[in-house]
């Protein structure tokens, strides 16, 4: 996860390191130093390690003075940020780059990175748990270990938002420190709804290295199924391939998120929605007119307290894979079961 304290970690290890080794580099944020060419975190590499300027024109000769100038060198060298495997292999290369008592630091959000080369420790970095998060949120709010007497109860209202996330506690920290305690409610209340942008940008950082199903399972969880059985929620995923949302592409709809109890949609809101694979009722809800070609992509559908008259034409929900209907009082007679017993492999 973005902000949870890689680079932190990884630069007081590097510190209290850094008088072993004669010889050391940190190179920071690789995924985007990147960008500015290879060669440049080549020759940084090599003129840490040599501690001289060292003219490097190309790929192929960075790698070339790397395994051959510096083969007999105890090194330290930390690649911060390492979001795909060959950079590591170009960096750090073969064991016999480095003298066998050098130590190669890496960070990085994708575990799968050390299946493609040779480690010796892995380290998975924590959450911090609530009483480390208290004291690292106050010594940027207040300047001290713990809050002055007034501010105990905020504090925590505050620190749970941040889900023990090193990066949020600093900047909610910063944010809050000198502030009067009248100020805080308003503020604790925009921090719920929208997170500071530097939270955001940094998070974003993980989303976007998913891949386009793992987005939308992502987006999914985050829109409509926290607090869902994930169980349920695999088996549409399962049947889904994902595309991206649109107009015609809206493949989930759920009113509990701004609809009431006993609304009444007709079939002439649903004509366009031709991709809906996911649909909330909410309760006694109902649905009234001829759905023909409208919801054939439904692949769940949860209804709550659902009406025992059923006043729908040509619901072919063929795709079903869950069916939730919960506190319903209908039976075996009621005259929906034939528009969901088209699909022969939904959950009941």
């Amino acid at each position: 996860m973005g902000g949870i304290g890689k680079t932190t970690l990884a630069k007081a290890i590097y510190n209290k390191l850094s008088n072993q080794f004669e010889h050391r580099s940190f190179i920071a944020d690789i995924r985007e130093s990147w960008k500015k060419g290879v060669h440049q975190i080549l020759k940084r590499l090599i003129d840490d390690i040599l501690q001289q300027d060292i003219g490097v024109r190309d790929e192929n000769e960075g790698t070339y003075i790397i395994s051959s100038r510096l083969k007999n060198e105890k090194v330290l060298v930390v690649l911060d940020d390492v979001d795909n495997v060959n950079r590591v292999k170009l960096l750090s290369g073969n064991r016999d780059w480095f003298s066998s008592r050098s130590r190669i630091i890496i960070t990085t959000r994708d575990e799968g990175i050390f299946k493609g080369v040779e480690v010796d420790c892995k380290y998975d970095l924590k959450e911090m748990d609530d009483a480390q998060s208290l004291i690292l949120f106050s010594k940027h709010a207040f300047r001290m270990d713990s809050p002055p007497k007034g501010f105990e109860d905020l504090t925590r209202e505050v620190v749970s938002i941040t889900g023990g996330l090193p990066l949020c506690l600093e900047i909610f920290g910063s944010l809050f420190c000198g502030k009067e305690s009248t100020e805080w409610g308003d503020m604790i209340k925009k921090l719920k709804k929208i997170p500071r942008k530097e939270v955001q940008e940094r998070l974003r950082i993980s989303y976007e290295a998913l891949d386009d199903g793992q987005k939308q399972i992502f987006l999914d969880i985050a829109c409509f199924f926290i607090g869902s059985d994930k169980r349920i929620a695999s088996y549409m995923w399962e049947a889904r391939k994902f595309f991206p949302k649109g107009t015609e592409e809206i493949e989930a709809i759920d009113p509990s998120k701004g609809g009431s109890d006993g609304d009444v949609y007709q079939d002439e809101q649903f004509k366009k929605l031709t991709s809906l694979r996911f649909l909330h009722m909410m309760k006694g809800a109902k649905l009234k007119g001829d759905f023909k070609d409208s919801v054939d992509e439904l692949k769940w559908l949860r209804w709550e307290n659902c009406p025992t008259k059923f006043e729908v034409n040509n619901l072919h929900a063929t795709e079903l894979v869950v069916l939730e209907l919960p506190h319903s009082k209908i039976n075996e007679a009621w005259e929906g079961w034939s528009s969901f017993k088209r699909s022969s492999n939904f959950l009941t």
